[in-house]
């Protein structure tokens, strides 16, 4: 008894040393209760007199009372229904508690209450418990405790029957462990068996050995398995569960934390009803029957993102309903949204950058040529710009070219697309514009930036920019490339002409 016990103490040390799941450290709790009644049974045993094995015998049932609440907890940690009695699991601990209280006033002689009356005696060197009366409160507590052992065994035949392979050997094999001992423990409970026929506790040793033989086989302490309600209940991810006739039949607090809806309010109400108070979700979902979808939802004030989709659900190959899931994407749309801003724009000026310049702007050629409308193009270059890094230092030029930029977004429209076309140029195609729009837009902008300092250096930065403009009626049109060239053509002969003015044609 000595020898298992100090085992049992030693296995759950090394249990506890990898709690890092809640049924290991209850695993580890119920086999230290185990520990302490085998070590109690060997120290009565081996006790010089009686009197002494009596105190031995008093002093058991801490772990006696104990062992049948932390098989039960070690059984709901196990199967993953711990939260069931999360917030009540207080009251299983009211009869052990008064167990242990009755048993130290029993031994006390303040009452009779657990036992009546326990004899020890000498055989061959080793004390034995040859006779026992037991009182109405170990009765009860007997009953007490075999029910909840009871309990255990129904849950772990049920996750025997639903859990999938290494999880059903390790539940079957810790049942082939448990059982027996629980079996013997009954039959000696109610004086069945000899009381001097130590086979309760023997039953015990043989259960620690097939346990160990569990940790080192089946892993037990290494892989255990997180129940499928745990599962959904925790999920980042919004679920939501349908009947066949697409009433709410359970949803996760993901959902409800997406649809603004309580589970108690919502369970057997149409869908239609349950997300009547979000229609663009409500139609997302229609179209996620065909294949995924995403939408956009305002949640908490800000805008959030949700890829949606529909799984059939069967039982026997029968429809049964349909689990919609809701993930949340947002923060991939924010990259996607980044990675595209700087796959489109330039990085110093905030515009567009040469190759988004031209997807827009061929996009916009199809359409002028089929909606038979005219098409201007404006190029600008800055004066000068070679000057102004070489004499004021390729910072001030940075600001020059932000600062053109921006005196560019005033002056032109906000359908007209601007971009950096390269360097010191800038070009901007504007849209449904005939010639004589095109040509006041570029001399307002051309005198908007020579009319005033853009830069603040030790002395008031002006800048004058050339400008050739072009424009093609629906006819007229043939490339964007080709309107860029005469454009550019234009601008050349602005700056030939002597910089800061507009040329056209």
């Amino acid at each position: 008894m000595l020898i298992a016990g100090v085992g049992t103490i030693a296995l759950a040390l090394y249990v506890w040393t990898r709690r890092l799941k809640p049924s290991v450290q209850a695993f580890a709790m119920l086999l230290l209760a185990v520990a302490q009644w085998l070590i109690c049974i060997g120290g009565w045993s081996l006790s010089p007199s009686p009197a002494t094995a009596m105190r031995w015998f008093w002093f058991q049932f801490p772990g006696v009372a104990a062992v049948p609440v932390l098989f039960l907890n070690y059984i709901m940690q196990f199967t993953g229904r711990a939260q069931a009695l999360k917030a009540r699991s207080w009251v299983l601990w009211v009869v052990p508690l008064l167990t242990q209280l009755l048993a130290l006033t029993n031994a006390l002689g303040l009452h009779q209450l657990m036992f009546v009356d326990v004899t020890f005696t000498s055989a061959n060197g080793i004390m034995v418990l040859r006779d026992w009366q037991a009182g109405p409160w170990f009765l009860f507590h007997s009953g007490y405790s075999f029910s909840i052992a009871a309990l255990g065994l129904i849950l772990m035949v049920q996750t025997i029957i639903g859990s999938p392979g290494i999880f059903r050997r390790q539940m079957l094999t810790l049942l082939i462990a448990i059982a027996p001992s629980i079996f013997l423990t009954i039959l000696n409970t109610f004086q069945l068996l000899p009381p001097d026929q130590l086979v309760t506790p023997m039953a015990f040793v043989l259960t620690g050995a097939v346990i160990v033989w569990a940790i080192v086989r089946h892993e037990m302490i290494s892989v255990v398995p997180v129940a499928r309600h745990m599962l959904i209940e925790q999920m980042n991810d919004g679920m939501l569960v349908l009947d066949e006739r697409d009433r709410v039949v359970d949803l996760n607090p993901a959902m409800q934390a997406i649809i603004m809806r309580q589970r108690s309010q919502i369970l057997s109400l149409p869908l239609q009803t349950v997300l009547g108070h979000l229609p663009a979700l409500l139609q997302s979902v229609a179209a996620a029957r065909e294949a995924p979808t995403e939408v956009e939802l305002i949640h908490a004030g800000q805008q959030e993102y949700y890829d949606v989709r529909i799984s059939p659900l069967s039982y026997r190959a029968q429809s049964v309903g349909q689990l919609i899931v809701l993930r949340n994407i947002t923060r991939i749309k924010h990259v996607q949204a980044e990675l595209f801003q700087l796959a489109t724009t330039d990085s110093l000026t905030g515009l567009y950058n040469r190759r988004r310049f031209a997807q827009l702007a061929n996009a916009q050629f199809e359409q002028a040529r089929q909606q038979q409308h005219p098409l201007s193009l404006v190029l600008f270059d800055i004066d000068n710009f070679k000057q102004i890094n070489d004499q004021h230092g390729h910072e001030t030029g940075d600001l020059v070219l932000i600062a053109v930029a921006e005196q560019a977004r005033i002056a032109l429209r906000p359908t007209d697309i601007v971009c950096r076309h390269g360097g010191e140029e800038f070009a901007a195609l504007l849209v449904d514009t005939p010639a004589a729009t095109a040509r006041q837009l570029a001399e307002q902008l051309c005198e908007r930036i020579s009319s005033q300092p853009l830069v603040a250096t030790t002395r008031q930065l002006r800048v004058t920019i050339s400008v050739g403009t072009v424009t093609r009626q629906p006819g007229q049109i043939t490339t964007i490339e080709e309107l860029i060239h005469v454009a550019d053509q234009l601008m050349y002969q602005a700056k030939q002409s002597g910089r800061n003015r507009v040329m056209f044609e």
